[in-house]
C-alpha cells in the first residue's frame, strides 16, 4: 500500500527535477486577479466594475492557461484545467440563466 501511495505522490506531485511540489508563491497573473476582484466587489455596478471584472477573468484565465501548458507538474497542470473548465462553466451558466430571466421578464 505505501508503495502505491508513493508511486501516486510521485505522479501527481513530482517535478522533472524531483521536487515535491504542491503550492507556490503567487505569480503576478494571480495576484492581479486577486486585486482586480477584490476592486471589483468594492464599486456599485457600472462601467468601472464591468472593467475590473473583465480585468479579473482575464488575469485568471491568463493564469491557468500558464499552469496548464507549464505547470511544474501534473497536479498544476490539472488544477489550470479545472480552472478553465469552471470559468467556461460560470459563463454558460450565468449566461443561461440571464437569458432565462430576460425572456420571462418580456412575456409578463
Amino acid at each position: 500500500m505505501r508503495k502505491e501511495t508513493e508511486k501516486l505522490i510521485d505522479y501527481w506531485f513530482r517535478t522533472r527535477k524531483g521536487k515535491i511540489v504542491v503550492g507556490q508563491k503567487p505569480n503576478p497573473p494571480l495576484v492581479a486577479w486577486f486585486c482586480a476582484k477584490a476592486v471589483e466587489r468594492s464599486l456599485p455596478r457600472g462601467k468601472w466594475r464591468d472593467g475590473a471584472a473583465i480585468t479579473a477573468d482575464g488575469a485568471l484565465f491568463y493564469w491557468a492557461s500558464l499552469e496548464l501548458f507549464d505547470g511544474v507538474n501534473r497536479f498544476r497542470k490539472a488544477l489550470g484545467m479545472s480552472v478553465l473548465f469552471g470559468m467556461a462553466a460560470s459563463k454558460v451558466w450565468n449566461h443561461r440563466n440571464r437569458g432565462s430571466k430576460a425572456d420571462s421578464c418580456k412575456h409578463s
